[in-house]
């Protein structure tokens, strides 16, 4: 049987390749493997839909399937939540979940993450409510009908506010698209809201968004558990340092964020929660333009088809839309591979039921003018930017070399001394290029950091910190180069907004007193009193010190 052509397969196999070269960028394959497959089984999921969907009615099947297996995972999670120990996030929700485990027996062989749960079932929700509104028979409306209520009931127990105001905001979609007046009007209050809550924030004394009633209750929560805009900024520093390769594909965000972003030995997060950063994060450079691409490609197709679409169209997109509403906030996708189903699923599902010439045609249309438009990109760029682009890939070549010298399991001490070698040498061909690279500047000013030999790296440091006044890992790298050398009050301007550093100075300062450095270990303690005065037991510590 001859496979169908969409308008999605070159970024979906530009996708899959870029899935593969994370592979090869991860310092451990081992992390990377789950999410692979599940990457690969998930785009299979897609391209089996659009082959055996070469119908209405077979793509209604498809469609039913898919929403009925959807259903078992809702169903499952509300008659076990209550069983599954979460702890309590919204009172009233997780009460009327206890109150469900009274109801039904526990059975709760499998314990998924709720925002797992949200992220695999908000994109069937739509798809439930189209089909529900588009069925031709009763009894196929009455099963969508049913199926979107308990959809909707798990979801809204999982607790996830981020999905509650994906599908929000995917209700305002819908009604947007439905005409261009529609468009303007949408577009209209969006930037009434937004100016006014700017306008608010900047006129009015004491001005928060926590005082917003609304807002408080679903955007603040959003970027605060944890303070999701550090994690951003954070995460982007990591796109910084590895720009075209990534970190490697799979579960090599924990330690590689703690390590060169928030300087400790422990894992803190497991992903970005942001979709299109863990994409690059992940997939590297090819990744995300393939990502992108994909996505453009997608709204190209469902612009053309419009209100010209079926029933079943109008929820499939929406349903992919929701997963990405919700991406601006989270990517479950990168911690739970399971969770990527649905959305090649209903990709698939609203490829198949969209008007086939229409998204040929487009596919054919768009391939040549992004190839066109990539090519004369790049060519600029090699010429007019060769010396920066060209210690941007050394310094990536660099960090991946030293996260491998420093986290992969399993090697000797030669081969971990023989890579950070490299990576050093990765670094100074970087910076021979382009001194300002804060990449290069940065990690070498790290190794000598970890190699105690403070004065080279205060070196490294403060060029980097010329060059990149904001970043906060150089703020603390920096900070703690002054504390060894003595230089107290500087490293106190530098670390007075570094989260929790009073604990860690404490912690440092009690580490070097093991290892009979006391002038480190009191500097440490120095620096956390000039931070903190409030510490008694410091204090004694302290004086301790001073008087050995």
């Amino acid at each position: 049987m001859h496979r169908r052509r969409t308008p999605l397969d070159t970024p979906l196999g530009l996708f899959l390749l870029s899935a593969l070269g994370g592979l090869w960028a991860a310092y451990d394959r081992k992390l990377s493997w789950p999410i692979l497959a599940a990457i690969v089984l998930s785009i299979i999921c897609y391209y089996v839909i659009i082959n055996i969907g070469t119908s209405e009615n077979r793509v209604w099947g498809l469609a039913l399937g898919g929403m009925l297996g959807s259903l078992v995972v809702a169903v499952y999670f509300v008659t076990q939540c209550g069983h599954l120990g979460y702890s309590e996030k919204l009172g009233l929700i997780s009460r009327w979940s206890w109150t469900l485990s009274r109801v039904f027996p526990r059975f709760a062989p499998f314990q998924p993450q709720r925002n797992s749960v949200a992220a695999f079932l908000e994109g069937w929700l739509p798809l439930a409510v189209a089909m529900m509104a588009g069925g031709r028979r009763w009894w196929m409306r009455m099963v969508c009908g049913a199926s979107a209520v308990i959809l909707a009931l798990a979801i809204l127990l999982s607790e996830s506010r981020g999905a509650w105001l994906a599908l929000v905001l995917c209700l305002s979609l819908w009604w947007a698209v439905r005409s261009r007046r529609n468009l303007v009007v949408t577009a209209a209050c969006g930037v009434v809201l937004i100016g006014s809550l700017a306008g608010y924030l900047a006129l009015a004394p004491g001005a928060s968004l926590e005082r917003v009633p609304v807002i408080s209750q679903t955007l603040v929560p959003l970027f605060t558990r944890p303070d999701r805009v550090d994690v951003y900024r954070g995460s982007w520093y990591l796109v910084q340092d590895f720009p075209l390769t990534g970190i490697g594909l799979g579960g090599t965000f924990a330690m590689i964020y703690s390590r060169y972003v928030l300087l400790i030995q422990v894992p803190f997060l497991t992903y970005s929660h942001n979709f299109f950063l863990q994409v690059w994060l992940n997939h590297g450079l090819l990744g995300i333009l393939a990502f992108t691409w994909l996505i453009a490609a997608f709204w190209t197709l469902v612009w053309r088809v419009g209100r010209q679409g079926s029933a079943l169209f109008q929820g499939a997109w929406l349903g992919v839309a929701a997963i990405l509403l919700h991406g601006l906030s989270d990517a479950r996708q990168y911690a739970d591979g399971w969770t990527f189903f649905p959305f090649f699923a209903l990709l698939g599902l609203a490829v198949g039921a969209a008007n086939r010439r229409v998204g040929e045609l487009a596919g054919r249309r768009g391939e040549r003018w992004v190839w066109v438009v990539g090519m004369v990109v790049l060519g600029m760029v090699g010429v007019l930017a060769w010396r920066p682009v060209a210690a941007m890939a050394y310094a990536n070549a660099g960090a991946l070399a030293q996260a491998r010298g420093e986290l992969a399991e399993g090697l000797t001490d030669e081969q971990r001394t023989d890579l950070l070698q490299q990576a050093t040498a990765y670094y100074m061909r970087a910076i021979s290029l382009d001194k300002n690279n804060r990449t290069a500047q940065q990690r070498l000013g790290m190794l000598s950091l970890d190699a105690q030999r403070f004065d080279e790296a205060i070196t490294y440091l403060e060029a980097t910190y010329r060059a990149d006044p904001t970043n906060t890992t150089t703020h603390k790298a920096l900070g703690l180069a002054y504390t060894w050398v003595g230089r107290l009050d500087e490293a106190r301007q530098l670390l007075a907004k570094v989260p929790e550093i009073v604990e860690e100075l404490n912690v440092w300062g009690w580490w070097w007193g093991t290892q009979g450095e006391h002038e480190w270990a009191a500097n440490a303690y120095r620096v956390s009193l000039l931070l903190d005065p409030d510490q008694p037991q410091v204090r004694e510590q302290l004086s301790a010190l001073e008087s050995e």
